[in-house]
């Protein structure tokens, strides 16, 4: 976010973290491992709803106007991880990112 930010300044870029969502990842699991999961979900889980809601708000928020923002499940700001400051992590980045999405001959 924070490269993206740099080279678009007038942008703005937010990264949000879901946190645990209640999707149907488990449905090729095995059977005791479905029904464990299951109840992890339903006790620990937001809905998949209730995420998105979260997630729209945070990308709606008229006080990210430009820049690089971070979010937590619940749209709260958090502080940016080491990685996302770090100039040669991010240039390393960027670089992965323009090869693998450049078309392919």
């Amino acid at each position: 976010m924070k490269e993206f930010a740099s080279r678009h300044p007038t942008v703005s870029f937010t990264h949000v973290h879901p946190g645990f969502v209640a999707t149907n990842f488990k449905s090729n699991l095995p059977w005791p491992i479905r029904i464990i999961l299951g109840a992890v979900q339903m006790f620990f889980a937001r809905s998949c709803e209730d995420c998105g809601e979260w997630m729209m708000h945070a990308l709606v928020d008229s006080t990210t106007k430009t820049g690089a923002h971070f979010t937590d499940p619940d749209a709260k700001p958090i502080k940016a991880s080491p990685y996302a400051v770090d100039t040669i992590t991010r240039g390393v980045v960027w670089d992965h990112l323009v090869a693998a999405s450049s078309p392919k001959i």
